[in-house]
């Protein structure tokens, strides 16, 4: 329907604008496209000359989710742990947990250790607002990943299911379309944990 397209005009207009280093331009593109290879070496490319911290630390959580969409926990483990030192002074405990600090505790439950995945937990739902108030997507979509990780799945299709039921639908966005997106039925991705699930597939079923 031209929407990919359409999707790398976007993001050559958001690069003209932005001054938006070539390597995620190409990172951005691949991964909307399928092409995980290339984006993961325009990562690694980019980690690899990146001194900022703050653009460093961006860089290696994109690098980290992108290993866990391949099957490669220690690796993400070891790019998002940097990436959580990076931004230690920016991150509020009293806030939901950072990008960084889910994927690290993703991979590391994945590796046998789940005990950052619970206490992640424990923040989210401590910061989460109060039930009928506005709950981001972005927000509740990781609280279900960590769930799943941990063991309590019916409760991460219970969030996942009130997240449907408030008309959330997950944009077609480099970070979601392979690691989140409810409607690409891969199962590398977040929710690789409940790929198999009826209630999971059910959900699929409504997002097409």
């Amino acid at each position: 329907s031209g929407g990919l397209e359409s999707a790398y005009a976007a993001i050559d207009l958001q690069a003209r604008r932005s001054g938006l280093d070539p390597e995620w331009v190409t990172y951005k593109k691949s991964i909307i496209g399928g092409d995980i290879g290339e984006a993961q070496a325009a990562l690694e490319r980019l980690v690899a000359r990146e001194v900022r911290p703050r653009q460093r630390a961006q860089a290696l959580v994109a690098l980290g989710f992108v290993h866990l969409y391949g099957r490669e926990p220690g690796p993400a483990q070891a790019a998002c742990d940097e990436s959580v030192s990076l931004i230690r002074d920016d991150v509020n405990l009293n806030g939901p947990p950072e990008l960084a600090e889910v994927c690290a505790a993703i991979a590391d439950a994945r590796l046998g250790d789940d005990t950052a995945a619970r206490r992640l937990i424990m923040r989210f739902e401590r910061t989460r607002p109060a039930r009928g108030l506005y709950r981001p997507y972005w927000t509740e979509s990781l609280l279900a990943a960590l769930l799943a990780e941990t063991g309590y799945v019916d409760r991460a299709l219970d969030t996942i299911e009130q997240i449907i039921a408030q008309g959330w639908r997950t944009p077609n966005t480099a970070l979601c379309r392979h690691c989140v997106h409810l409607s690409v039925e891969d199962g590398r991705g977040l929710y690789f944990k409940l790929a198999n699930e009826p209630r999971f597939k059910t959900f699929l079923a409504t997002m097409k």
